[in-house]
This record gives C-alpha cells, sequence and structure tokens, in this order.
C-alpha cells in the first residue's frame, strides 16, 4: 500500500471526519454556553438533547481506520492501473465513505464534475436497490423481486 505523508494523512482526517467534529462539538459548545448563561435546568435539557448528534458524531470518529484503509487501497489500484469509477461504487451508498470515493476520483484524475456527477449517480443507483423489496412464496416456490416474479 502506498505510504502517505503525516501532512497528508492530517489533510484526509480533517476532510472525512468534519461532520463528525461539527456532530461532537456543536452540542459540546451549546453546553458551554448555556452553562455560562442559562440556569443549571436549562444547561442540563441542552445536554441530553445534545446526546444523540454527539454519540453519533463519535461512531463517524470511530470509522477513521477504515476510511483510510479504504483510501490506501484505492490509492494503490490507481498506482498500479487497475482503479476504476465503478470500483468506488459500493462507497457512495454510506455518507462517511463518499468522501472517501470523492477522494479516489480527485486522486485518479476524474474533474470535478464528473466526480459529483458519478457519486450522484452511484448513490441514486444504491438507493433504488436498497428500497426494492424481495418477497417469498415458499407455497407456490416464487420470488418476487421489485413487482418481477421468478419462479425459484
Amino acid at each position: 500500500m502506498p505510504a502517505l505523508g503525516a501532512a497528508k494523512v492530517l489533510r484526509l482526517w480533517l476532510s472525512y471526519q468534519r461532520y463528525a467534529l461539527l456532530l461532537v462539538g456543536a452540542p459540546a459548545a451549546c453546553v458551554a454556553l448555556a452553562v455560562t448563561r442559562l440556569p443549571w435546568w436549562a444547561a442540563g435539557l441542552i445536554a441530553v438533547a445534545g446526546l444523540a448528534p454527539a454519540r453519533f458524531g463519535v461512531t463517524v470518529l470511530a470509522r477513521w481506520p477504515r476510511k483510510l484503509r479504504a483510501t490506501r487501497v484505492g490509492l494503490a489500484r490507481i498506482a498500479a492501473g487497475t482503479f476504476t469509477p465503478a470500483s468506488i461504487r459500493s462507497y457512495c451508498g454510506d455518507p462517511c465513505f463518499r468522501v472517501v470515493a470523492r477522494e479516489l476520483l480527485a486522486a485518479s484524475g476524474v474533474p470535478g464534475a464528473e466526480r459529483r456527477a458519478i457519486v450522484h449517480r452511484f448513490t441514486g443507483e444504491l438507493r433504488a436497490e436498497g428500497s426494492v423489496a424481495m418477497l417469498v412464496d415458499h407455497v407456490r416456490g416464487t420470488v418476487t423481486i421489485g413487482g418481477a416474479e421468478k419462479a425459484i
């Protein structure tokens, strides 16, 4: 896997974790402000309300090693000449990994407008696939996927 310099890793960390930092930092700032300006009970209510976004932010922060590994694998594919835009398709189903997909497309030389279009197209495809219903009828021996019935 390609070695990344400290400056590049720091840039990637800030890029990949910006939403997590917002989800953790905004509630913390609101609580700090409330503690200094509002009655204790109001600060408590704000703290309780901030638990859900902060907890989600911590979850997003914890995904950093997986994002970095995905980036390194993608960069190795770019260096080997085996990278194609289709190889980032699976990343587009998760908002946390869409940033990784955009980073890899940028590293492979795909222009900005085309990057956005590729990620948007793959995101739409994955959403459509995720919303397809599958019904299995064991009595009749059929599977219905998105309205099309097939015998099993």
